[in-house]
């Protein structure tokens, strides 16, 4: 948790990579996460999604998995 937010996003990604069981090569499967995070991006603009604090992020997810 101490790792600075791109080498977490990086550890994320190879992790995600080593355990997904997507047919597609790993470039498709980039290309489809690089979609996803456009798709939020523009979502966020359009004020159809907010933005929260990793802080914020962390929480809820632990408040999730604790239930």
């Amino acid at each position: 948790m101490k790792l600075p937010a791109l080498q977490k996003a990086l550890l994320a990604r190879h992790l995600l990579e080593a355990i997904e069981d997507t047919e597609g090569s790993p470039g498709e499967i980039e290309a489809m996460w690089i979609a996803e995070a456009h798709d939020r991006l523009e979502a966020f603009r359009r004020g159809d999604m907010e933005a929260i604090s990793s802080d914020e992020a962390f929480a809820r997810i632990k408040k999730q998995l604790s239930q």
